[in-house]
């Protein structure tokens, strides 16, 4: 009915390389989409969320640095019309004022790239990370994954981005906001402490 998407994500692996993962039981796997906080940045691999959740079951992380909310929508719909439903999908929503970009550049024409503060405006034009535009778009994208999720497989959702006054407009008002216990070695990303609280919170998979 739909094919997958053929386009690739961009990575950087010398700095951050991908989680290995296993689609073995991918029915009965927990999927865990979102960017570096669910990816692990600043922390050992052994206090990172797919290590620590209290779970017998395949854990999944698609997570990477830099991703946007579209990257989830886009994994997240890629991966079930691929694969079906696993057991359960774990989101932890990036910040509201990032979103995916297709790269034109014939060196990686398909190429899905990571659009933020940090390339803007010297790489693209500012008018991409419009704010009215990308709340709008964050709403949506929530709504919509909720909705893919709902009824057919686990679902738990969090972020740590709502900690300004402008994020918090550009949530869902149920969100659940996870507290920072402790900071990653980088001082920014959440500490393996704050991580463990993350998966108390989740419980039992």
């Amino acid at each position: 009915m739909f094919g997958v998407r053929r386009v690739n994500y961009r990575v950087w692996p010398d700095r951050h390389p991908p989680i290995e993962v296993d689609y073995e039981g991918w029915k009965e796997s927990v999927l865990l989409l979102g960017d570096s906080t669910t990816y692990g940045q600043a922390i050992d691999d052994k206090y990172k969320l797919h290590n620590i959740l209290d779970t017998n079951r395949n854990v999944i992380n698609l997570a990477y640095p830099s991703y946007s909310n579209e990257h989830i929508l886009r994994l997240l719909v890629d991966h079930i019309v691929e694969f079906g439903y696993p057991h359960m999908v774990i989101i932890g929503y990036s910040s509201p004022w990032r979103q995916s970009f297709i790269s034109k550049e014939d060196v990686s024409q398909g190429e899905i790239i990571s659009l933020g503060n940090w390339n803007v405006p010297s790489l693209y034009p500012e008018e991409l990370l419009d704010r009215d535009t990308l709340k709008e778009k964050t709403i949506d994208i929530v709504k919509a994954c909720r909705l893919i999720c709902v009824n057919c497989c686990k679902y738990f959702e969090w972020t740590v981005f709502a900690a300004a006054e402008k994020d918090r407009q550009a949530w869902i008002e149920d969100m659940y906001i996870h507290p920072f216990e402790d900071r990653g070695d980088d001082n920014m990303h959440p500490g393996p402490l704050t991580i463990q609280k993350l998966g108390e919170k989740i419980g039992t998979i």
